[in-house]
């Protein structure tokens, strides 16, 4: 026919070479058995794809034409560096990545403790210094026996401090009086009712166990009264007044479970002085059990 191109019988011979490679291409990329290194298998491949691109090169001078180009898939001189290289250290990042998200961290592990408003009576023991009486125009010292500490605070904690009112009574008898250096047993009490305001701070060794260290200061209902000295109630005094107060507290608290929150306390008290009778320290030990909400 006029205008055809003619006939090469070399052609269907080098379709059926192409077709084969192509076949032995696909068989190597999905055969197992290959070698279990990868980079061997891949420079197998490279040469495979040379030997096409090759075969391609000679078709188009046979005037073939429309041939599927063939690509490097892997560039010789980054083997070694890019798959040896690179790849593992993105495989072993995304790995380390991981491992850390699935183990949990321990160096960084904190605690919220429990917060809120609070209500805690307590009760404890009483402990006060001597105090100075002035009698007669002459100044005795009175010892007390221990007494008795009971009240209430209420207020509310925050993470690192907390800000409270308390009430207490406490209460004291008197065993001894002493002037000019003769000791003389004495009746009589000392009763006093304070009103205080408080703020401290909150060392939290965990979610339910921790210190507190505070102050407070206020008012107090001073009463004093002795009715006796040596057997003798000719010596009658009593006097009371409204005075300055205030103390200091340090103590451990407990919050084990749910809204009970329990407490040990050291708190030191000091009371003004009234007309014939010094100021007082006390010292109080006491125990506080309650709720947090």
């Amino acid at each position: 026919m006029k205008g055809s191109t003619p006939f090469d019988p070399a052609m269907p011979r080098l379709f059926i070479r192409v077709s084969m490679l192509f076949c032995t291409l696909l068989l190597f990329w999905s055969s197992p058995g290959l070698g279990n290194e990868r980079s061997s298998k891949d420079e197998l491949i490279e040469s495979i794809h040379q030997r096409v691109r090759d075969l391609n090169s000679r078709m188009r001078e046979m005037g073939a034409s429309n041939l599927p180009p063939v690509e490097a898939r892997y560039a010789p001189e980054s083997l070694n560096e890019k798959y040896f290289f690179e790849e593992p250290k993105l495989k072993s990042s995304k790995f380390s990545e991981d491992r850390k998200k699935s183990i949990p961290s321990t160096q960084n592990k904190s605690f919220e403790p429990n917060t809120g408003f609070y209500f805690l009576p307590f009760g404890g023991i009483a402990l006060a210094d001597e105090i100075e009486w002035t009698v007669l125009g002459e100044i005795a010292s009175i010892e007390a026996k221990e007494g008795y500490s009971l009240g209430a605070s209420f207020g509310y904690r925050w993470k690192y401090f907390y800000l409270e009112e308390r009430i207490s009574h406490i209460k004291t008898n008197f065993k001894l009086s002493e002037k000019t250096g003769i000791s003389d047993p004495i009746n009589g009490e000392a009763s006093n009712l304070t009103f205080h305001q408080s703020i401290g701070l909150n060392f939290n060794f965990n979610s339910w166990f921790g210190l507190q260290i505070g102050g407070g200061a206020g008012i107090c209902q001073k009463d004093i009264l002795i009715t006796s000295v040596n057997g003798l109630s000719i010596i009658n005094d009593k006097e009371d007044d409204w005075v300055f107060s205030y103390d200091g507290t340090v103590g451990i608290f407990f919050q084990p479970d749910g809204y009970f929150r329990c407490g040990i306390n050291y708190r030191w008290l000091r009371t003004g002085a009234l007309e014939r009778f010094s100021a007082t320290d006390m010292h109080l030990i006491e125990l506080a059990l309650g709720l947090q909400f």
